[in-house]
């Protein structure tokens, strides 16, 4: 990698909805209807069960309890059903899908390679580490060749929102706040640390979320941003 003499040295990037768009009705349907089949009870009974396991741990920020499986689990053991076997076929059939139907945000991997060569590219996101491989090599191939490190719940034993997300990506970067830029399709989850933290905060959205530094609609923006940032 050639040096990078400007200030800015690194970005940093959320994943999920941000280096790709997630698309889950497909994987859910395929769950439930696996599900429905090991309990012998109906989908809808399933979804809404399920759903509501779901939305009791939304803002918990134990990482082991906002793990995908934890509401499997919980959910098949109201069956006393809940084997390992059941569990990890339930979890294969999910992970396949949202894998299989992941899509690229817009300009997302050729922003990327452009950028590569001349800057420290790092990812944090709260997706646990093993899925978060998955879904970068579905979308970018051999990624470890674009990005230098990956910060996740096994790095910061919370979820988002928390600033250890950038400080920690910023001790394995060995770069300044200053000398960062963060991008994430969220201000409260992504950036609204970053931000108190003196990096330069983009939000990827339509929508008049927080305050950002900067705001854009397509990844390809962020080359004009680092270009401000750098005159």
């Amino acid at each position: 990698m050639t040096e990078n003499k400007t200030r800015i040295k690194a970005i940093i990037f959320d994943a999920d909805n941000t280096l790709y768009t997630i698309k889950t009705d497909g994987a859910y349907k395929e769950l439930y209807k696996y599900l429905a089949e090991q309990t012998d009870d109906t989908i809808t009974n399933i979804r809404d069960r399920h759903k509501g396991i779901r939305d009791s741990i939304k803002r918990e920020m134990d990482p082991k309890k906002r793990t995908y499986s934890y509401p499997i689990i919980t959910l098949l053991k109201e069956y006393d059903k809940d084997t390992k076997e059941l569990i990890e076929e339930a979890l294969k059939i999910f992970w396949e899908k949202i894998i299989e139907d992941l899509e690229e945000t817009p300009t997302s991997i050729i922003t990327i390679i452009e950028l590569k060569d001349n800057y420290k590219l790092a990812i944090a996101s709260d997706e646990f580490r093993d899925i978060l491989e998955k879904k970068l090599k579905r979308i970018f191939g051999p990624w470890t060749s674009s990005f230098s490190c990956i910060v996740t719940p096994e790095d910061t034993n919370t979820m988002k929102p928390s600033p250890l997300y950038t400080e920690i990506a910023m001790k394995k970067l060995k770069i300044k706040p200053e000398q960062a830029i963060i991008v994430g399709d969220s201000y409260t989850r992504d950036l609204k640390y970053a931000k108190s933290q003196g990096i330069t905060t983009v939000l990827l959205s339509d929508t008049p979320d927080g305050d950002p530094d900067y705001r854009i609609k397509k990844m390809i923006e962020l080359k004009k941003i680092i270009q401000k940032c750098e005159d």
